[in-house]
């Protein structure tokens, strides 16, 4: 008898949590009527909600910023090994060039050299920024996009209606 009632109110948590409203299953030998009865929300159900809201949209950010932290872990793993390539085919490349010159030569190619590493190193730092700019917005949109779904949750909490599921999702 127990396990039917707590069955019972399984079927009635898990209706309400998927459609917001309160279902009353009631079986019987021979079959099972299922009566929908709607009812408005009450205060504990929009602050539970509205909690259960904010938690999923907290969890969004801080999704995002977990996949910013990576892909700027990876891009910067991916700059290093790009500087050691390109310092280890300098390295060859001036002691082949150092073979064969000598005096004012040598010291034009280490003032060459010395552009062409500044110009690496602010092609890395361009990328390093558009990366963490194309981040920022993607923030601030999710920002103003929160706002938008807050406002618009708020006003069906307000109207007594279960919020739409879409706002649940960006």
């Amino acid at each position: 008898m127990i396990f039917f009632w707590l069955a019972i109110q399984t079927t009635v948590a898990l209706s309400f949590a998927q459609t917001g409203t309160k279902t009353v299953t009631q079986t019987s030998t021979s079959s099972s009527l299922v009566t929908a009865v709607s009812t408005p929300l009450s205060q504990g159900d929009k602050k539970i909600l509205w909690a259960q809201f904010q938690k999923a949209l907290d969890n969004d950010e801080r999704a995002l910023a977990h996949r910013e932290r990576a892909e700027l872990k990876q891009l910067a793993f991916v700059q290093n090994a790009r500087k050691k390539s390109w310092r280890e085919q300098e390295k060859k490349a001036r002691a082949q060039y150092f073979e064969s010159h000598s005096g004012p030569e040598r010291r034009e190619y280490v003032l060459n050299y010395i552009s062409r590493k500044k110009a690496l190193d602010q092609a890395l730092q361009d990328e390093t920024n558009r990366t963490k700019k194309s981040w920022a917005d993607q923030a601030e949109a999710m920002k103003r996009n929160r706002k938008d779904r807050e406002l618009r949750f708020k006003a069906a909490l307000s109207q007594n209606q279960r919020p739409d599921d879409s706002l649940w999702t960006h």
